[in-house]
Order: structure tokens, then sequence, then C-alpha cells
């Protein structure tokens, strides 16, 4: 029999069953139940699950969007995984230094579907997987066919108990050094440009052709080094180094 902790409810009767349970276990009050049971189902609080799935003693309506049911389900797996790397004491705020933990403990959220990451230059993808990098302590971020190389210093989860689908992983960066493929940029007086600046200094775009031999990005743009009759290997990839800075991850 499924124990309180695995349950997932799906439906406000299944949440109301399982609040029963928690109250009886924990000694708390029936609001607070039906909202930690709201949470273990992947919404911010019991108001928010009648929002969602409807408030009658019946599960929820064929009319519900897809797009809630998804949100729902993504929740639903992103607290599971946020309890995994807590560990039995549900800390609110843990840290990994060691290069090995913190692959080990970023692995389980990377995927389809599963996150999404803010880079420290602006703006942010859905990362399908991480690996060790050839780079010396580094690790390498995918998304797709593009690949972005980090140093890890520090990994910190915070869990918030009180809305854990809010929870966050952040990821903090030790300084990689530059590549001579291109000059560090001038300052720059434009604010678009000096913008532009600044994403070249924290970060580089290149092409990758294996054991550290990096090439401009549009090498790889154009599928070949210096002529057209020598393209370039399969191997040959998009690489993106991200030089200092911090990241996080979410829901």
């Amino acid at each position: 029999m499924p124990t309180p902790k695995n349950l997932r409810p799906s439906t406000i009767d299944g949440i109301k069953r399982l609040a029963a349970r928690l109250r009886v276990e924990q000694n708390i009050s029936h609001t607070v139940a039906l909202d930690r049971a709201s949470v273990q189902a992947g919404f911010q609080n019991y108001a928010h699950a009648r929002r969602m799935l409807g408030g009658g003693h019946k599960p929820a309506p064929a009319a519900r969007s897809r797009r809630d049911e998804y949100q729902a389900e993504r929740r639903s797996e992103w607290i599971a995984t946020i309890d995994a790397a807590a560990g039995p004491s549900l800390a609110s705020s843990t840290s990994w230094t060691r290069f090995d933990d913190i692959m080990t403990l970023l692995d389980p959220f990377m995927g389809p579907e599963k996150n999404h990451g803010y880079f420290p230059t602006g703006g942010g993808n859905d990362f399908s997987a991480v690996r060790r990098s050839i780079e010396d302590r580094c690790m390498e971020l995918a998304v797709g066919s593009l690949t972005y190389i980090v140093r890890p210093r520090k990994l910190r989860l915070e869990r918030i108990g009180t809305a854990v689908a809010e929870s966050f992983l952040y990821l903090e960066l030790d300084q990689l050094e530059r590549t001579d493929v291109f000059p560090l940029p001038d300052e720059l007086d434009d604010e678009s440009d000096r913008i532009g600046s600044r994403r070249r200094r924290e970060s580089e775009e290149l092409c990758d052709l294996g054991d550290l031999n990096y090439w401009p990005r549009e090498v790889y743009d154009r599928g070949f080094v210096e002529h057209e009759d020598d393209p370039l290997p399969p191997h040959a990839r998009r690489v993106h180094r991200l030089l200092c800075g911090n990241m996080m991850f979410v829901c």
C-alpha cells in the first residue's frame, strides 16, 4: 500500500482522503492537512487545487484543460524530485560543493519538460541532460544539439515548504578561462552595444571539433573551416561556454 509521502492525488476527493491521513499521522489541523495534501499533489495550496480541479465530490470534469493537467503533472514531478534531493529531513536549504555531488544532484532534474534554467547572461532554456566535460572541473548542460559548458562551484537547493513546487536550484559558477578564439571586446558607449559586450565578456559561442579544438561559431554555421570541399567532421558541435555568474533551475 502506498505511503502518504508517495501519494500524488489528482482529484479533490483524493486530496481530502490524503489530508485525513496526514491530519492523524502528523497531528495537525484539518486546514493545514488540506494545504499539505494539495502541495504534495502539485498545487500551491488547497484553494489553488480547488480552482484547478473543481470543488465537487467527483473527479475533475472532462472539460478541464490539458494545460492545467500538464502543469499539475510537471509540478508533481518537480516536488517529488525536490523532496528526494532534500533528503528524509526535507531540509529547507542544502548545499553541495564537491563536483561529483553537484553532478549527481543535478541529474534527476534534467530531461524533457523537467526544468527551466536561467542564464547569468540573461534568458534561459530547458536542459535535457548534464554530463562531465573534458575541460578541467567542468560539466556540460545540453539543450538539444547545443551544449553549455560551465565550471560549478556550489549548488544550493532551496525547498520552500509552503509552496514546494516553487522550490529551486541555484548553481554558482567558478571563473572559466576565456579561449584565444576571440579577443576581449573593448568597452562601448551605446547601451545595446554595452549589453552585447557584457555577454561576450561573460560567455563564448564556439564550434568544437573535439579535444578542445575550438573555432569561431560561424565555422559551425557554414560547415567547414577553410574549404568547402573539406566539411566539418560528424562530431563537430556548437558550444556556449559560460565564463562566470550564477544559474537558477525551476519547475
